[in-house]
Parts: C-alpha cells; sequence; structure tokens
C-alpha cells in the first residue's frame, strides 16, 4: 500500500539532502575523486553485510505489516536501521572516503523504498531518523577527525615555539623582537650583554636609542621591504672604538595580530679587524711590488740599456777605424751590433712593462693605448680604445691599479681567449671612473673567488686584489663560446677642484 503526505516529501527531500551533502563534502569538492577499493575482498564483504541488514529491515516491516504488531516486533524493529552504522564506519576507517561514501549512499538506497512503500507516518519519522543517525555518524567522525589534526597542529606549534624560545635565549648572537615602530618587545641575554642595559630595561626602549636613528632607520626599512640581507651596523663603545655588528631581519607574527621583526645583531669587529689587516697587508705588499717595478725599470734604462748602446757604439768605432777587416770580421761585427740592437728594444719593452713612463708623464688613458698598440703588434690582434667623458688625470694609486687591472686582462686575451678583437672603454663621471675590456674570444666559466688561486687563476686574484685595493671591485661576465667583459668602476672623492683635462686628449 502507497502511502502518501506532506511528511513523505519531506523526509525524502531530508534524506536526499543529506546524500547529496555527504557527497560534496566528501566528494564533489574534490578535484580528483577517492578511488573505490573494488579489487579489495574486505570491501564486498561489507556491501554484503550491507545488504544482509537491509534484507533483515525489510523482513521485519513485512512482518509488521503482515500480521499484528507485537511488543517484540516493535523493539525488533529499530535494530536493523542502527546496524546501518557497522558497514560505514567499518567502510570508514578502513577505506577511507572513497569506502565510506559509496557505502552509506548504498545503505540510502537500500533503505529508501521501505520508507517509501512500508511506512506510515510515525514509522516514517522513525525510519527517516535512523538514517539520520548514519549520515550524522560520518559527520561526527569527520568532525572528531579535524579536532584531532588541530589539537595535533596546536602541540606541534607549542613545541616549535618552545624551540624557538630556548634557541633564542642560548643563542651567543644578541636577539632583538621589535615592532613596525621600532619598540622593542623582547631581547636575549646576549643583546644585555651587548649593548650592556638589563633586560627588563631593553623592553620598552626604542632601536634608535641603540644604533642611532640613521641606522635604525635602515634597518626598519630593510624588514618593511622583506629583503633578506645583511647590514654593517657600527656601534660605539664607551672606549672610543667602534663595533661592527652584522644585522640580519627577519618577520615574525605576534599573538594579536600585529607584525614584529626579529633582528639578529652578530658581532663581527674581529672578523672586520682582521679583514682590515689582511687589506692594508695586500696593499703594502703591492706597493713594494711596484717599488720594485720601478727600481728595477730605472737600472735596466739607465744602466743595462746605455751599456749595451755604448756597445753598440764601440762596435760601430771598430768598424770605421780599420778598414783594412776581412769582409768575414766586418760581417760578424754587424751581426753582433744587431743581436745587440735587439736585445735593447728587448729591455726597453720590458721596462716599459715594469713601469711605463707615459702612465705617470701622461695618465691611463695614455698607458692604455699604448698598451693595446704593443698588444696589436705582437699577436695582431685588433684593438680599440674609446674614451666616455672629460678625460682627467686620477689619483696615483687608482691609475696604477687600473692600468695594471687593464694589462693582465690584454694579456689574458693573448694567451688564452683566441680573440681577433679587443674594444676598451674608459668612462669619467663626476664622482666614477670606468674601466671596460670586451673580447670575442672563447669565453670560459668563471669561478668563486674563493677558488681563483685553487684554478689556477692567479692573473684574476690579482686582478681582484688591486680592485679591492682601491675601493672598488672587479666583475667578470664571461661564457664559453660567447666572450668576456672585465668591468671595474672606481668611486672618487673629489676634493677642492676638478683636475685639469689629461694632456692624452688635448
Amino acid at each position: 500500500m502507497i502511502r502518501s503526505g506532506t511528511g513523505l516529501a519531506s523526509g525524502c527531500r531530508a534524506v536526499g539532502a543529506s546524500a547529496l551533502q555527504l557527497w560534496r563534502e566528501h566528494v564533489g569538492s574534490c578535484s580528483v575523486l577517492a578511488p573505490l577499493p573494488l579489487r579489495d575482498r574486505r570491501f564486498w564483504r561489507v556491501q554484503l553485510l550491507v545488504i544482509l541488514v537491509a534484507a533483515l529491515h525489510s523482513y521485519l516491516e513485512w512482518q509488521e505489516h503482515s500480521e499484528p504488531t507485537t511488543t517484540v516486533l516493535q523493539l525488533l524493529y529499530f535494530i536493523p536501521t542502527a546496524l546501518f552504522l557497522i558497514p560505514v564506519v567499518y567502510a570508514a576507517l578502513n577505506f577511507g572516503t572513497g569506502g565510506a561514501v559509496p557505502t552509506a549512499l548504498w545503505c540510502t538506497v537500500l533503505t529508501i523504498p521501505n520508507i517509501l512503500f512500508l511506512h506510515h507516518d510515525l514509522t516514517r519519522l522513525g525510519a527517516l531518523f535512523q538514517m539520520a543517525l548514519v549520515f550524522a555518524g560520518r559527520r561526527i567522525d569527520r568532525e572528531r577527525a579535524l579536532r584531532r589534526a588541530t589539537e595535533t597542529a596546536m602541540q606541534v606549534s607549542r613545541a616549535a615555539e618552545a624551540r624557538w624560545r630556548a634557541f633564542f635565549t642560548a643563542s651567543p648572537v644578541a636577539n632583538l623582537v621589535v615592532d613596525e615602530g621600532g619598540v622593542i618587545r623582547e631581547a636575549n641575554p646576549a643583546a644585555s650583554l651587548l649593548f650592556g642595559i638589563d633586560l627588563g630595561r631593553l623592553s620598552g626602549t626604542r632601536l634608535a636609542e641603540l644604533v642611532g636613528p640613521e641606522q635604525a632607520a635602515h634597518i626598519l626599512t630593510l624588514a618593511c621591504s622583506r629583503v633578506r640581507a645583511a647590514l654593517q651596523v657600527e656601534l660605539p663603545s664607551p672606549s672610543g672604538i667602534k663595533a661592527c655588528l652584522a644585522s640580519t631581519v627577519a618577520d615574525l607574527w605576534a599573538t594579536d595580530g600585529g607584525r614584529e621583526i626579529q633582528i639578529a645583531l652578530a658581532d663581527v669587529t674581529e672578523e672586520r679587524q682582521r679583514g682590515d689587516t689582511l687589506r692594508i697587508y695586500a696593499a703594502n705588499v703591492v706597493d713594494a711590488q711596484e717599488e720594485e717595478r720601478r727600481r728595477i725599470a730605472r737600472e735596466l734604462h739607465d744602466q743595462t740599456i746605455q751599456k749595451l748602446v755604448q756597445l753598440c757604439l764601440d762596435v760601430d768605432a771598430i768598424r770605421l777605424a780599420d778598414r783594412s777587416l776581412a769582409p768575414a770580421v766586418l760581417s760578424g761585427l754587424e751581426g753582433t751590433r744587431r743581436l745587440v740592437q735587439e736585445v735593447i728594444e728587448d729591455l726597453r719593452d720590458f721596462a716599459r712593462s715594469l713601469r711605463p713612463p707615459v702612465l705617470d708623464d701622461l695618465g691611463v688613458v695614455a698607458a692604455v693605448r699604448r698598451l693595446l698598440e704593443d698588444a696589436s703588434e705582437r699577436s695582431k690582434l685588433a684593438t680599440d680604445l674609446s674614451v666616455a667623458g672629460a678625460a682627467r688625470r686620477l689619483p696615483t694609486l687608482v691609475e696604477l691599479a687600473l692600468f695594471r687591472i687593464a694589462q693582465q686582462a690584454v694579456r689574458n686575451v693573448e694567451q688564452h681567449a683566441h680573440a681577433t678583437r679587443l674594444a676598451v672603454t674608459v668612462s669619467f663621471a663626476e664622482r666614477e671612473v670606468r674601466l671596460e675590456l670586451v673580447d670575442d674570444g672563447q669565453g670560459f666559466t668563471p669561478p668563486p673567488d674563493l677558488d681563483l688561486a685553487a684554478n689556477g687563476h692567479v692573473g684574476l686574484l690579482g686582478m681582484r686584489e688591486r680592485a679591492q685595493a682601491i675601493g672598488s671591485k672587479v666583475e667578470i661576465h664571461s661564457r664559453p663560446g660567447r666572450g668576456t667583459r672585465v668591468t671595474v668602476s672606481v668611486p672618487l672623492l673629489l676634493e677642492g677642484k676638478r683636475a685639469e683635462p689629461s694632456a692624452a686628449t688635448r
């Protein structure tokens, strides 16, 4: 007998809505559906259990409709529908969503006919209530899983915070937690020792009071830009010696949702002093080398070359004094004179490479021009020199360093690059001079700075050291088959009136 009414429609809609909601929450919202465990025998045993429960439920309901209802049947009536919870929970535990959702839907499909055709109003409500329990059980299981995951995440978060606080407290590096306004919120014992202020007084102190307004502004600006970099911070000490700090900035989020900044200040004063000492030592070595070059070049020019010139004059005097000499003797004297003349030219070239007089007399532009002319004569290399801006004389150390860098770069091109063309540009600006050398050779892969000597790139190492001695840096850009570009930019501090134009460019 088919029963009708608003309860039937609303009940069916309730069951359908529950099934649809379950499908959307666990399957429909996923980009990839959970695979059905069709090859697992346990899955089919679960479905068989669902069929048995449905059969038992149908049998009891037919008994209810064909025979008078007894108290026993009324008690057994609520058992079979509730038994649907067993296969659903079993499928959820063993197969996850891929097994639980199809099983719950299967239970719904098998139960709906009984609800439609075999129940009147009150019993229909009971069946609907039991089916709602099936879906509610799944929902409760999901909520419990979410709660367990949340508790686990909270435990992990608390453990991470405890580890961070332990590192923060025990770190030998001074650490400060500062808000966006530059006010210190937390500090570790190392910070208290560095600044000589109690921890209690550090909290609430402005960063500008510790490192100065300008340096504090630089640190906060770096933090706001979200760029991970290190700053050099100088901290005055009571003795008058400035301590050098390496500042590293990281973002933190406060418990109230605001933004905080963690600043690590490592004392690198000793490292900086050692670096300064090494640079001074390297500069002294370079000065000693240049002085030795100058002395050798002067001795070659004033003594050795002059003696060889005198030897040539003596040979000429012998030839002119005695014209009765045999032709073989005269030919030998002529050969000797040519050989001595070649030695003189070689020594002059060597002396110019040690310390070119044109560098001291006319400046770096003229010296580089002469360097390129000599390279073209030796190796048939096509060279080109360009000057940008108004050329002028530079400090002696700067001119010498630029010339030595250019000299080493030209030597590398001749010996290793297999290039046919070399272009050199010297650019003069108000506060900077720039030297750039570009060749069309075979190129190479530049090694890191620390590996230059280990890889046999002693020439490149010397170029970098000379650039560092004048407060600059050599940049080498090269790729195999793409040539090489060597660039060095030197900042200049002009004092007094501007230097006069170089005589080489007049």
